[in-house]
């Protein structure tokens, strides 16, 4: 993994937003605002060694899209 420009403490407090609410290790599936993307994605593969994908979006009027990773259970890390 490259190295992020986000501090740990920012990558948890967006992992934590968006993981999957069951188990952390489980796919994940979230609406964020697509400004916050790049920080999601870095998240994403920092805590679950998966890439995060847009899957759909932005939604017209609140600019949100559908994100989406396999999860640690899936990746290179389990």
């Amino acid at each position: 993994m490259e190295t992020t420009k986000y501090t740990t403490e920012e990558m948890n407090t967006m992992f934590t937003a968006i993981q999957n609410k069951d188990h952390w290790k489980n796919p994940v599936y979230a609406l964020i605002d697509w400004r916050a993307f790049d920080l999601a994605s870095q998240a994403v593969e920092f805590y679950t060694g998966t890439k995060l994908e847009v899957l759909g979006g932005p939604e017209p009027l609140t600019g949100r899209i559908l994100v989406g990773a396999p999860g640690y259970y899936a990746g290179p890390c389990n």
